[in-house]
C-alpha cells in the first residue's frame, strides 16, 4: 500500500490518498465505516468515479488552496502560488 497525505487547514483532518494494489468491499466498508472522534465520517472517493470538480469542491471544505493535481504530484502547477 502507498500513501500520501495533507493536513487540512485547522490541523484536526487530513486528506489522505491510498493506493491499494487490491481492494475489496469489506475494507472499502470498514474504511467507510470509521468514525473520528467528533463523529465525522471518513469520506471516499474512488478514482474514476465521480466528477473531478466535485471532489476538489468538497475538499476545499477542510483546506482551502487544495488543488488536486498537486496532491497526486506533488509539485505545484502554473508556477510558484
Amino acid at each position: 500500500m502507498n500513501y500520501r497525505w495533507i493536513a487540512s487547514d485547522d490541523g484536526q483532518y487530513a486528506i489522505v490518498e491510498l493506493e491499494l494494489s487490491r481492494v475489496t468491499e469489506q475494507g472499502l466498508q470498514d474504511l467507510t465505516d470509521t468514525k473520528t472522534g467528533k463523529g465525522g465520517a471518513v469520506k471516499v472517493f474512488e478514482r474514476g468515479q465521480g466528477k473531478r470538480d466535485d471532489v476538489e469542491k468538497e475538499l476545499k471544505k477542510y483546506r482551502k488552496d487544495f488543488d488536486l493535481d498537486e496532491f497526486l504530484t506533488g509539485r505545484k502547477q502554473g508556477g510558484v502560488k
